[in-house]
């Protein structure tokens, strides 16, 4: 995979996942304390370290292949709506 791809698929992996929920969690309750320095830390950091991490050493060619990873047709979306 190139980089593009790999840009693009990392946001659908696991630990991207569960890396941005739980640092989300954290750094509201931390605005809420009005932190906003320390929020932004906690937003940030973490999520810049997976991404680095996965971009450089996961295997994101089973995210591609996965049912998430595969685009949709025109007008998927509007369809899913409709339903």
């Amino acid at each position: 995979m190139i980089n593009r791809e790999k840009m693009l698929y990392h946001h659908i992996h696991p630990l991207k996942l569960l890396t941005d929920w739980s640092t989300g969690c954290i750094s509201v309750y931390l605005l809420w304390r009005r932190h906003l320095r320390t929020a932004l830390l906690v937003q940030v950091v973490p999520a810049l370290v997976v991404l680095s991490a996965l971009v450089r050493w996961a295997d994101l060619a089973s995210r591609k292949r996965s049912a998430f990873g595969r685009p949709h047709p025109a007008g998927y979306e509007n369809v899913c709506w409709i339903r």
